[in-house]
């Protein structure tokens, strides 16, 4: 049975599920820690920090390195890597199409619900041309109340769309989301771009996918 007949609308992650963030803002965090003395390769920065919020990482980093880095090395950090973002910033294959699929099968009932500020959400959905098909569909969970995995922001998604989103599905890579999206009564994807698919498995993930290609006839 096609998932659509179950599902009633879509909620997505946005870094590594819509845009190939990952690797950008990893190699830029991978700079600033080593500068603090924590030395790691690119593979050892994504599957510590994967899925992270900017306060995760921030008190990561502190409880590893003993020292407080303060308000100045987020501010450096946040600029170092929105530089890169603007300037490198590519969509993952297939998410304009998925979106535009899911707007019109779910009619409307989608959102990006994410641990990254809502100002880095905007930035990265503009660059990517994706931005319009989720204007006053944008959720933080900076503002919604604790970070993945707690599903509050994924249950303040679902709740913007009224009592029709009852079981949505969620679009997720990392196992913190996989997890606040099970917390929140959601069938949840998987998509395995950055972290080994039996960790999303380990996490509840319903299904593990390699491209977003495969999601639209899972749905449909």
């Amino acid at each position: 049975m096609p998932l659509r007949s179950r599902i009633d609308a879509m909620l997505f992650d946005c870094d590594g599920v819509l845009v190939d963030s990952e690797p950008i803002v990893n190699q830029v965090l991978r700079d600033e820690v080593a500068a603090l003395g924590w030395e790691m390769s690119i593979e050892q920065c994504l599957q510590t920090f994967v899925g992270s919020s900017l306060e995760g990482v921030q008190a990561r980093v502190e409880q590893h390195t003993g020292c407080s880095v303060g308000e100045g090395w987020v501010e450096e950090f946040t600029r170092r890597r929105d530089a890169a973002l603007r300037e490198q910033l590519q969509p993952i294959p297939g998410a304009a199409e998925l979106v535009t699929y899911a707007e019109d099968a779910f009619e409307g009932r989608i959102a990006c619900a994410s641990n990254s500020e809502r100002a880095k959400v905007e930035l990265q959905l503009e660059k990517t041309g994706l931005l319009a098909h989720f204007n006053g569909k944008i959720f933080s969970a900076a503002e919604t109340g604790p970070a993945k995995p707690s599903p509050a922001v994924y249950l303040a998604a679902a709740e913007s769309m009224g009592p029709v989103a009852q079981r949505p599905l969620v679009l997720e890579d990392s196992p913190s989301g996989v997890r606040a999206g099970k917390a929140a009564n959601a069938y949840v994807v998987a998509l395995a771009t950055t972290v080994d698919p039996e960790a999303l498995v380990g996490a509840g993930a319903d299904v593990v996918v390699d491209s977003l290609f495969e999601v639209r006839d899972l749905i449909g």
